[in-house]
């Protein structure tokens, strides 16, 4: 629940250092859970997504991406089935975003991770973590429908 809030509430924010504060957060609190479902690819790449979205946050710790890259690989020889694959590509998609993007393009690989994320869930019969990730889809969706409403007005103004 803790995870839900935290996380719903980064998504809705149309701020980035916010997002990525509350993002780094519910990373380190759903670890926690998936290592209780002994989901543990799972828990090392909302782990590791976790301490990225904090390190994010600071411009010195952008030449550390490459690190947080090379760091999903060991994750893969903890793999089971192709299922737990589904949380490393989202965490690699979501370094690129969270280092090298902002704003609505930061949040659309958001989106695409959260699918991946979704569907890892389900597959792994997590509910709560399940339901965590709609909520999260639904909040970022609304969130990139109105950052890209705002642009259109700043830019019908500026005409």
């Amino acid at each position: 629940m803790v995870a839900f809030l935290v996380g719903t509430l980064g998504f809705l924010s149309k701020d980035d250092v916010r997002l990525k504060c509350l993002m780094g957060s519910a990373g380190l609190i759903i670890a926690v859970h998936f290592i209780l479902l002994g989901a543990y690819a799972g828990a090392g790449a909302a782990a590791i997504a976790g301490v990225r979205g904090f390190l994010s946050i600071k411009h010195w710790a952008k030449p550390l991406a490459p690190v947080f890259f090379l760091v999903y690989v060991p994750l893969g020889f903890s793999a089971e089935t192709y299922i737990d694959f589904l949380p490393i590509a989202a965490g690699l998609m979501g370094t690129y975003a969270m280092f090298f993007t902002s704003g609505i393009k930061m949040r659309v690989l958001f989106l695409f991770g959260t699918l991946l994320w979704l569907v890892h869930n389900g597959l792994k019969g997590s509910i709560g973590g399940t339901l965590l990730e709609v909520f999260f889809l639904a909040a970022n969706t609304l969130t990139i429908y109105r950052m890209n409403n705002e642009r259109k007005l700043s830019r019908d103004v500026q005409v």
